[in-house]
């Protein structure tokens, strides 16, 4: 598909010089929807704003010509949602940059026709899961009808939710744990999955 990614990874490789903490920048994963001109292309990915130094995960779209081989006359990448708070680059008191995209969660999977799931991870900051007004460690349930993208948070206490599926009306996510202790979970909307208070890790 002839469509450039939106992740912005120059930034953050301006910011202290840090190419290691760059590599770790991902595009997280792939969904494709048909509408009625063609299809949308969705891509989860991190986002770093180089005027703030902090970073975010990002669900971006595009919607693509029906032969799937490129964008639409005229479109551009949409952010349809992005993580909350921007967290800072610079942790700890000495204000080291500090960035783990490798513990990023970022997978996606269609719960309904126009209700999308995404699994955000913790990015090796542990406070950032219980916390009820962060959306990391969480996974999120965006709601793309009635022209907007509401989004809500549908499960809590995740670590690194690396995998997702939904088989019927039931989703399952596997979550990597410290030192071992894998998790494959059934996730219930509303449900707390523990991380960071409680891990078999």
């Amino acid at each position: 598909i002839d469509v450039d990614s939106p992740m912005n990874v120059e930034p953050m490789r301006a910011a202290r010089g840090r190419d290691g903490h760059a590599a770790r920048m991902r595009v997280m994963d792939v969904a494709v929807r048909r509408d009625s001109a063609g299809w949308e292309l969705y891509l989860s990915h991190h986002v770093f704003r180089l005027e703030d130094l902090c970073y975010g995960v990002r669900l971006s779209r595009i919607r693509l010509d029906p032969q799937f081989a490129s964008a639409r006359a005229g479109e551009e990448w949409e952010s349809v949602f992005e993580t909350d708070p921007c967290v800072p680059y610079l942790q700890g008191e000495r204000r080291e940059p500090f960035f783990r995209g490798n513990d990023s969660g970022g997978r996606l999977a269609w719960l309904e026709p126009d209700v999308i799931l995404l699994t955000v991870g913790e990015h090796l900051l542990p406070g950032l899961a219980p916390n009820p007004s962060s959306d990391f460690g969480k996974t999120i349930r965006i709601d793309l009808g009635a022209g907007g993208s509401p989004a809500r948070h549908y499960t809590v206490g995740h670590r690194n939710p690396q995998g997702l599926a939904v088989v019927g009306d039931v989703v399952w996510a596997t979550e990597h744990g410290p030192q071992g202790g894998d998790e494959l979970n059934r996730l219930v909307d509303g449900g707390d999955y523990g991380w960071d208070r409680v891990s078999w890790g």
